[in-house]
């Protein structure tokens, strides 16, 4: 799972596209449904992580070496 909010936004934007795209291309109606779902799932989850909490670092963490 990528580390920052951002990057999963990107990550399940792209995703939603390629399959939105896959499903405009395919000729077999099943198939389009498909990636139809999977584009509505990858849409979901971009929306879930939207409201994830990112994890707070204190700011002045000590180091041990």
């Amino acid at each position: 799972m990528p580390a920052y909010k951002d990057d999963d936004e990107i990550y399940y934007r792209e995703r939603e596209r390629h399959c939105r795209e896959m499903a405009k291309k395919a000729a077999d109606p099943a198939v389009q449904q498909t990636h139809q779902q999977f584009a509505e799932a990858y849409a979901r989850r971009r929306r879930a992580e939207a409201f994830r909490p990112v994890p707070i670092e204190p700011q002045n963490r000590v180091v041990q070496r």
